[in-house]
């Protein structure tokens, strides 16, 4: 809150780019689990062949997120929102006019940069930006979006296809996506709360000639006073970052729960009707587990702002191995809904926690072009996850091999976070290869 009683902006600017990221992701990313069984039908095409359009989405997700990372440092998280939200929705109203499966993978395939520049990177960028000690809290609020758009988006996809048809349901999630995204990216979000003359966390100015207690952006002036560097002793260049242990355990660890996670997630609702629970019943049982994750963001958001990131990580991939378990045992709704629960909630570590442990690490200075390698390679492991429960599941008949692998990931995902430490030790030596 700022001195005047007035809500800190910076909250406003959370809240839309939960909006933003809850109409991108349950529009181009959840809700094609719902679409999944109907194009296969439609194309005649293996359960191998649908999954690959998601992991080519993927993929390519994160191979432009590097790209991403780069332009928001540039040119800033808003504008690259901007040039991204009205060929996402045309990319996904093309899918509507599709007649093959090659179509599907062109579409999925473009539509995957547009994806990247309004999801994750652009999201972080925005909470690191708007809060400091608040930092855990936004994010989780931020991220909420994500489980929001799986709750909401993934059971109206259902709807809509039971009811009209998939073409049909491509067209109106089209439709939402630009009145939701649009009005928020031109109207609602802000760069830094500098454009606005305010502080990080709506702390009040300082009088002139002291310091902001906070930090901000290393050596800005932010009305007429320069405030100090934020983690002055966590500011790394990308090149730095990229040599450090620390990097490469954090980004194995979260690209192997990724593999785990958005596994999982697109073969879920395909899973729970191949067990006899009816379509519209596991879209909507697949909508709940997402959308737990939305008190389960905002919790761990909180928790992160009060306890040890790393062990939150690990203590919630833990327990979405376990989840995992259930599922696979399952055998009727009781169970179906026992795993939606611990998934749901345990599900939300791994993005809320992930841009705070790079920003905790390394600091904000070079924030994007970090996070966006982190994101290239979680994406990458997120896009193989679909395509091998696919294959064997063709190969089998059943999802059990995919869930063991899933556990397993999980569990060497634990492992290696857990071995994540701050090399906070590097001194004139850092900063002799930064220059």
């Amino acid at each position: 809150m700022t001195g005047n009683r007035k809500p800190f902006y910076g909250w406003w600017v959370v809240t839309g780019a939960a909006l933003v990221m809850s109409a991108s992701l349950g529009v181009g990313n959840y809700a094609f689990g719902v679409f999944a069984r109907p194009l296969a039908e439609e194309f005649d095409q293996s359960r191998a062949s649908v999954f690959g359009v998601i992991t080519t989405q993927i993929l390519v997700s994160g191979l432009c997120s590097p790209l991403i990372g780069r332009l928001c440092d540039k040119y800033g998280p808003r504008r690259v929102m901007m040039w991204s939200a009205v060929p996402f929705g045309a990319s996904v109203l093309s899918l509507s006019f599709t007649n093959s499966v090659w179509q599907l993978y062109l579409i999925y395939g473009v539509q995957a940069f547009f994806f990247a520049g309004l999801f994750a990177v652009p999201t972080g960028g925005l909470v690191n930006a708007w809060f400091i000690r608040h930092r855990g809290m936004a994010m989780g609020v931020a991220l909420a979006g994500v489980s929001l758009g799986g709750l909401v988006i993934a059971p109206l996809a259902a709807y809509l296809i039971s009811f009209h048809g998939w073409r049909t349901a491509f067209v109106a999630l089209a439709i939402i996506s630009w009145v939701v995204i649009l009005p928020l990216v031109f109207l609602v979000l802000k760069d830094s709360p500098r454009q606005m003359g305010l502080l990080p966390d709506g702390d009040p100015a300082p009088a002139e000639g002291t310091t902001h207690e906070g930090g901000n952006q290393t050596g800005t002036r932010v009305i007429g006073i320069t405030a100090p560097p934020l983690f002055p002793a966590k500011q790394w260049r990308p090149g730095t970052a990229f040599r450090s242990p620390a990097f490469w355990c954090i980004l194995i660890g979260f690209s192997l729960v990724n593999l785990a996670q958005i596994g999982v997630q697109m073969h879920q609702v395909p899973y729970l009707i191949d067990s006899g629970i009816p379509a519209l019943l596991a879209g909507t049982i697949f909508g709940i587990t997402i959308g737990l994750g939305v008190p389960g963001k905002i919790a761990i958001g909180a928790l992160a702002d009060r306890l040890s990131r790393v062990h939150l990580a690990m203590v919630t991939f833990a327990f979405q191995a376990v989840s995992v378990a259930v599922l696979m045992w399952a055998s009727g709704l009781a169970m179906a809904w026992t795993f939606a629960v611990i998934y749901g909630f345990s599900s939300a570590g791994a993005p809320t926690l992930r841009p705070l442990i790079v920003g905790e690490f390394f600091g904000e200075e070079s924030f994007g072009a970090i996070y966006g390698v982190v994101e290239l390679a979680r994406l990458v492991g997120a896009a193989m996850g679909p395509i091998i429960a696919a294959i064997l599941f063709d190969m089998t008949g059943h999802y059990r091999w995919a869930f063991i692998i899933y556990i397993i990931a999980y569990a060497a995902g634990v492992a290696a976070v857990g071995l994540a430490r701050p090399a906070m030790n590097l001194g004139k030596k850092r900063r002799a290869i930064d220059r």
